[in-house]
């Protein structure tokens, strides 16, 4: 497992979740083209994202984030095309808004920042045909981000969406969004914004101007 390759599986600092695979890519081009021989028992792709266990991540300062890519039916080459390819390869840090008026929701998505990627591991892995990318984030402006809601009106959230497409023009074989606390402040003192952010945070935005009706987490 990833997690164990870089000593995370003992370390209660970080999280591992496994993408739901959206469709078999295999099984998909041996229904558009009848005539190819592909077999039906080969193994099928897999996707796990870790971040830090806490899920928290600060206004403008660095979020770590490790994203395990196995296409056991395609080359080397192809792997690291695709990897490189920000049209089928993507992993991102949405801010998500949802208003409720009269009972209707509208909600409204914002891709805020796109990972920087530090590395592609190619050594500490199980396959030649598995990737590690380890990348981070430096979302939002500094302390001008922050999860928050007023009951059922007003709820903004964030995640981070790991995207992959085979080919561009094909839907994507895996979707997936993992949630995070966003916070305007940490309740430690960082020298760099690139500091790793796993103490504990808090929120101060619009905090006195909303009173009791603001929810903290």
């Amino acid at each position: 497992m990833d997690a164990k390759r870089f000593g995370l599986e003992c370390n209660n600092k970080w999280r591992t979740s496994k993408a739901h695979l959206l469709y078999d890519p295999e099984e998909s081009s041996r229904l558009q083209n009848p005539g190819t021989s592909t077999s039906k028992n080969a193994p099928l792709p897999e996707l796990s994202v870790s971040i830090p266990s806490t899920a928290q991540a600060v206004a403008n300062y660095c979020f770590p984030v490790n994203v395990t890519l196995r296409l056991p039916n395609h080359t080397e080459e192809y792997i690291e095309e695709l990897l490189t390819d920000s049209t089928r390869f993507s992993v991102a840090m949405m801010k998500s808004i949802t208003m409720t008026v009269n009972g209707q929701k509208s909600s409204q998505i914002i891709n805020l920042a796109r990972a920087n990627k530090q590395q592609v591991e190619r050594e500490l892995v199980s396959s030649t045909t598995e990737r590690i990318v380890r990348g981070w984030f430096r979302a939002g402006t500094n302390e001008g981000e922050a999860s928050w809601k007023i009951g059922d009106l007003v709820e903004t959230k964030y995640f981070i969406r790991v995207t992959v497409h085979l080919e561009p023009k094909q839907p994507p074989i895996f979707k997936h969004d993992e949630p995070i606390q966003m916070f305007t402040h940490s309740k430690e003192q960082f020298a760099s914004p690139f500091e790793i952010q796993d103490a504990p945070a808090s929120n101060l935005l619009l905090a006195s101007s909303l009173g009791n009706t603001w929810q903290r987490f």
